[in-house]
């Protein structure tokens, strides 16, 4: 794992680093952009540009992210599309609908692939899940997750979980799971915002190989989110022997 640090922004969105993962058919990013939706930069521009280094990887294929919109304590957004469009450029889709809010977050948590070149492909093991030491009613389907020496990549979707009671939070584990570093990522409700758009996001965190989710619709009387889930890549923890 390495560190890219942006040169700069075409949307007012201040200093960006990303954890990356460089090889030399791919190349994953992790990071969350905020910014203020209200500045002229972003007002001016059509698309979002995020200036770096070289790049390994002058131009990519469509990726997906995430992005949302924050008001008032909640978060509501999107999968929206992004691509590297040259070794200095990953652009990303301007979505305007939560240009109303407070901030706007991007979510790198994403691979990219060169566009139109050939390469050796290698084969990864996909694991099913299966959750321990669950605190909550947690249900789950269509769920797999797999690894390399430097990173664990999670599809993980819920039938739906449940908080025990207002003040507990939804937490587990997953069997098997390597050790890897902490990290903060987002779930994505497939319950659409009415009548506005898009679907409620939720944060979840990793410590010590717990994944615990924030209180889930703090502001109701009900505690549970059905049909949701999250896609990510997570450093693993890398581990140092002294001479």
């Amino acid at each position: 794992m390495t560190s890219i640090t942006a040169t700069g922004n075409n949307f007012g969105a201040g200093d960006i680093r990303f954890q990356a993962f460089i090889e030399e058919n791919y190349l994953i990013l992790n990071s969350e952009v905020s910014f203020d939706p209200s500045n002229a930069q972003y007002q001016a521009v059509s698309q979002l540009e995020i200036y770096v280094p070289d790049l390994p990887i002058g131009k990519s294929a469509i990726t997906g992210m995430l992005m949302f919109g924050t008001l008032n304590g909640e978060k509501n957004g999107t999968a929206i599309k992004a691509c590297i469009q040259d070794k200095n450029t990953i652009a990303v889709e301007k979505v305007t609908a939560w240009d109303d809010n407070e901030t706007i977050t991007l979510v790198f948590s994403n691979s990219f692939v060169p566009r139109n070149v050939k390469g050796s492909i290698g084969v990864l093991k996909w694991n099913y899940i299966s959750l321990l030491d669950k605190v909550g009613n947690i249900s789950t389907y269509q769920s797999y997750w797999t690894f390399t020496d430097d990173w664990v990549f999670m599809a993980i979707t819920f039938s739906s979980i449940e908080q025990t009671d207002a003040e507990t939070k939804v937490s587990f584990r997953i069997k098997d799971l390597p050790e890897v570093e902490d990290f903060d990522g987002i779930i994505m409700d497939d319950q659409a915002v009415s009548p506005s758009v898009g679907t409620k996001m939720f944060r979840f965190e990793i410590r010590d190989k717990v994944f615990t989710v924030e209180i889930i619709n703090p502001g109701y009387s009900w505690h549970s989110s059905q049909y949701c889930g999250f896609i990510c890549y997570v450093p693993r923890k890398v581990t140092t022997t002294e001479a």
